[in-house]
């Protein structure tokens, strides 16, 4: 995969037709699977690594909104516990070998939509994927999605990309906001990066 992707946890059902596996229904960034293609899953719960999962497949609840599609993930160790348990609401999955995510506050936006969306966050000339959540009218956070090695830094002004279009957003550090935990640093140091100063944008 290019980028990092991931999404967030909304249900997961028991699927019967092959073992240690489960549909889960989430928000999700803008990433297809096709038959026979092997994708790594994290799964983390409040910051913490819970399980890691191969995607073996979908099923499509809408035709033309691949957004709403349930992933058949299958679990790589055996699930012993009790099946409800093995995923929680607002569980973090992130997609692809050596990523992890951030998740910060959203202090004020013009994003127009009134929903939850992808987005991308633009930092230092590169663009990471990410969810931006529509909480009880307002966008309240983003979860951004980038390799584990990059401490992002979030400053007071910073741009996010909707279906093509530029938009300004506020963001400050989240109580679950993700620090990579690097054993040796002088052999695998963080890479910080700073979300980059914009003026604000009129909206289109």
């Amino acid at each position: 995969m290019e980028k990092i992707e991931g999404g967030i946890v909304q249900h997961s059902f028991v699927f019967p037709a092959k073992a240690n596996s489960l549909l889960v229904a989430g928000k999700w960034t803008g990433f297809y699977w096709q038959a026979g293609q092997e994708i790594r899953l994290t799964q983390f719960r409040y910051g913490t690594l819970q399980r890691q999962w191969r995607w073996t497949g979908y099923q499509t609840l809408s035709r033309v909104a691949h957004q709403d599609s349930l992933l058949i993930l299958t679990s790589l160790t055996p699930l012993t516990a009790s099946i409800s348990s093995v995923f929680k609401p607002s569980d973090i999955l992130v997609l692809g070998e050596g990523g992890n995510y951030s998740e910060f506050l959203i202090k004020a936006t013009d994003l127009t939509a009134n929903r939850d969306c992808s987005i991308e966050l633009e930092v230092e000339n590169c663009r990471y994927k990410g969810i931006a959540l529509y909480e009880q009218g307002k966008f309240s956070r983003v979860v951004v999605f980038h390799p584990e090695n990059l401490n992002l830094v979030p400053s007071k002004k910073s741009i996010v990309w909707w279906r093509g279009k530029p938009f300004s957003v506020q963001l400050v550090v989240g109580e679950n906001n993700i620090c990579p935990k690097i054993i040796d640093k002088k052999t695998n140091p963080i890479k910080t990066e700073s979300i980059l100063a914009w003026p604000a944008l009129s909206q289109p």
